[in-house]
């Protein structure tokens, strides 16, 4: 990704204050804009008794969002990696990266495809039990809020995906199977 970085990035203090409130991350991705999704869901989440932290990506701007309460940290970028330990929960447009990484740090999500892969993904990851999905016309304060409750009060949901994690990290390493298929075809 055109955005990534060396991972020498510094993580803002409140992501890792001891507030004793769950840290929901809500990010629609890098690439597309989805403005007026990306409201919504900051609306339904800003309510919860959480802390939220929100990404828009490298030309998206924080300030259009609006202000915001206390709780809801709005940046272009926070690197993801670093971020997701900290997390109770995620919701996204269910972009692959953010979709994987998610499972991966065993956080169960709330996934609203926007576009390409995003619906498998998000369909994937509700089959699996790891999560939940709100197609775009199913979207708005309340249905989030329900959602993303959901997802924090039934362990069921960080269950499935820690299993899921547990899948992946079973599963060989990209040059193990490049190897492989190397053997096999090349």
């Amino acid at each position: 990704a055109a955005f990534a970085t060396a991972g020498e990035d510094v993580l803002p203090a409140w992501v890792t204050a001891s507030t004793g409130k769950p840290l929901i991350y809500v990010t629609f991705g890098t690439f597309f804009r989805h403005d007026a999704a990306l409201a919504s869901v900051i609306e339904g989440v800003r309510e919860l008794d959480v802390r939220v932290a929100v990404t828009v990506g490298p030309h998206g701007d924080p300030d259009a969002l609006g202000v915001q309460p206390k709780n809801v940290h709005v940046a272009r970028y926070i690197p993801q990696g670093q971020l997701l330990p900290h997390c109770a929960a995620v919701v996204s447009h269910g972009g692959s990266g953010t979709f994987l990484a998610a499972l991966a740090a065993e956080l169960p999500q709330l996934c609203i495809p926007q576009a390409a892969d995003q619906f498998f993904n998000a369909a994937a990851g509700a089959r699996s039990g790891a999560g939940l999905a709100l197609q775009p016309d199913e979207v708005d304060a309340t249905t989030v809020r329900e959602a993303v409750q959901r997802l924090l009060s039934d362990p069921v949901f960080a269950a499935a995906a820690q299993g899921v994690s547990k899948e992946i990290g079973a599963m060989p390493a990209p040059r193990a199977v490049a190897d492989a298929l190397a053997q096999r075809f090349g």
